[in-house]
């Protein structure tokens, strides 16, 4: 198995829910810019985060299409300082 396929096994093993809300596209000649909210919800422990941990980020993502294809991709996130559940916090 290639280190990306265990890289997305892994990923797909920590989080036990995981959401992109898309609140906007705009499109302008071959660049489509989108504008989401991405949530996460660990379902294992990670390091000092224990399961159950919800982490969001606001994303906005650009892309260039030409033939219908995406041909480049560059995202730009901002994490939300994360909230440890109470009862793990005890």
């Amino acid at each position: 198995m290639s280190d990306t396929h265990a890289a997305f096994g892994h990923g797909r093993a920590l989080l036990g829910e995981n959401r992109l809300d898309v609140h906007e596209h705009v499109v302008a000649g071959e660049r489509v810019v989108t504008r989401a909210t991405w949530t996460g919800v660990l379902a294992i422990d990670a390091g000092a985060l224990p399961a159950g941990t919800e982490m969001r980020a606001e994303c906005c993502m650009v892309f260039t299409v030409r033939d219908g294809q995406i041909r480049e991709q560059d995202n730009y996130d901002c994490y939300h300082p994360v909230e440890v559940p109470a009862a793990a916090a005890r």
